[in-house]
């Protein structure tokens, strides 16, 4: 095994264990010799993927279990999701993406793409910025500010086009017409003649788990016709927050409020 298969194969035996495992019976596990699993374990404590009692005893840090419930909840929510998904690509025509956030960034859990003679770059498991996609701009959106600014200061605001925002001053201030609108625009600020709308998920404790949206070639999402897929975005992800267990959807800034 290269050192890559040993420390995998450390976190599953980490992860397989019930409660601790002594240094001995994990070298025995993985097949490799004391010292070797000690160096791994010590690699793996630093980053918090495992705790040792300082006696020789291992089990799962709160890396892992982080990691793990990351995932499960990924997975979860790309099944309730599915079937809004295929439906907004139905009533657009236009390649939907599903996000989930990870940190400064976000990451695409499920993708339908429109039938169309040419496909999207994107994959599912892709890894994407916030302050440039209309995904990330719709989570940004909808966190508190002191948050969405320490986020886009420690990410740094990469030029990825001409369009690209690069200040955090100018991302706030799109961010208030996120508001505005109830949906975010990525015009060809990630990807030259790509055009993408999005719109945040919430679940049952009305915190943004990630996003849903369209992209398109410009040619096939003009400008007068934005504003029409950003409602169907918007009732997409409205949908979805619904299947993980949020009571009402956000209204955006310039929607009229009715008296509850």
């Amino acid at each position: 095994m290269n050192a890559i298969e040993k420390t995998l194969s450390m976190l599953e035996a980490i992860a397989a264990s019930d409660a601790h495992s002594s240094l001995a019976a994990l070298s025995d596990r993985v097949g490799v010799p004391k010292p070797t699993a000690h160096r791994i374990l010590q690699a793996l404590a630093e980053s918090g993927y495992v705790v040792t009692d300082g006696k020789g005893s291992y089990h799962a840090g709160p890396a892992l279990v982080a990691l793990a419930g990351n995932v499960f909840g990924a997975l979860e929510l790309t099944r309730l999701a599915r079937a809004a998904v295929l439906d907004l690509r139905g009533k657009t025509g236009h390649t939907v993406h599903l996000a989930v956030r990870n940190g400064d960034r976000a990451i695409y859990v499920d993708k339908a793409e429109a039938d169309r003679p040419f496909h999207m770059v994107s994959r599912v498991g892709m890894s994407i910025p916030l302050h440039c996609t209309s995904i990330g701009k719709a989570i940004l959106a909808v966190l508190p500010e002191t948050e969405t600014v320490s986020l886009l200061s420690s990410a740094g605001l990469e030029r990825r086009t001409t369009r690209t925002l690069t200040s955090v001053q100018e991302v706030l201030a799109d961010l208030e017409s996120v508001r505005e609108r109830g949906y975010s625009i990525d015009d060809e600020e990630n990807e030259v003649g790509v055009r993408c709308v999005g719109a945040a998920i919430y679940n049952s404790l009305r915190d943004v788990v990630g996003a849903v949206s369209i992209s398109a070639l410009t040619f096939l999402l003009s400008a007068d016709k934005v504003d029409e897929t950003g409602q169907a975005v918007r009732a997409a992800a409205a949908t979805i927050s619904g299947t993980l267990g949020a009571r009402m959807y956000p209204q955006a800034n310039n929607e009229r409020h009715e008296p509850q």
